[in-house]
């Protein structure tokens, strides 16, 4: 997959100018896809990240509810869902932008 990437963003760079990864495969698939399409094609990628997400949170339910008996299934969750909201922030201050060479 990441080769596939990085063929995406080298025959891209002679589009414009793109901050980061997500900039180039909006591009990309507004090019191939056109608008409407390029919209669904959000859709999908953001339900397909929400079924990630509640797997994730369930396998941690599991998980913490074996380690730590006391614990129930709406506290796991809320501790995990602030855990990774708090990471998420975090990593997004920090910056996870694509360093792009010339």
């Amino acid at each position: 997959m990441d080769c596939v990437l990085g063929v995406i963003g080298a025959r891209m760079a002679g589009t414009g100018t793109f901050e980061n990864g997500t900039e180039i495969l909006s591009a990309v698939a507004t090019l191939l896809l056109g608008q409407n399409e390029t919209m669904l094609l959000g859709l999908i990628f953001t339900l397909a990240y929400f079924t990630t997400v509640v797997g994730l949170t369930t396998a941690c339910d599991h998980y913490f509810s074996k380690l730590i008996p006391k614990a129930t299934y709406k506290t796991v969750v809320l501790v995990v869902t602030l855990i990774g909201t708090g990471v998420g922030l975090v990593l997004d201050k920090v910056g996870t932008k694509a360093r792009v060479v010339e």
